[in-house]
């Protein structure tokens, strides 16, 4: 797995991850996410964005996350 962009914003919400992604998806000329999978860990408002943006892309969560989680809601 390789970083192929990042950016500063004001906050982790919906509008700044649509902001980040309107720009990424241009760049990468991304139209509708067609055989995409974006695997990301479970920021707020981001996978509405990734629905909104790029309707065919597939949203996985990170399975280091899905286990983080996991583990504090059943601890031992």
């Amino acid at each position: 797995m390789f970083s192929i962009s990042w950016c500063e914003v004001e906050g982790e919400n919906e509008n700044s991850w649509k902001w980040f992604l309107e720009r990424l998806f241009e760049d990468l000329n991304i139209i509708d996410g067609l055989g995409l999978t974006v695997v990301s860990d479970q920021q707020k408002g981001l996978a509405k964005a990734i629905k909104e943006l790029v309707p065919h892309t597939e949203h996985r969560n990170c399975v280091r996350h899905v286990y983080a989680n996991w583990k504090k809601l059943h601890k031992g």
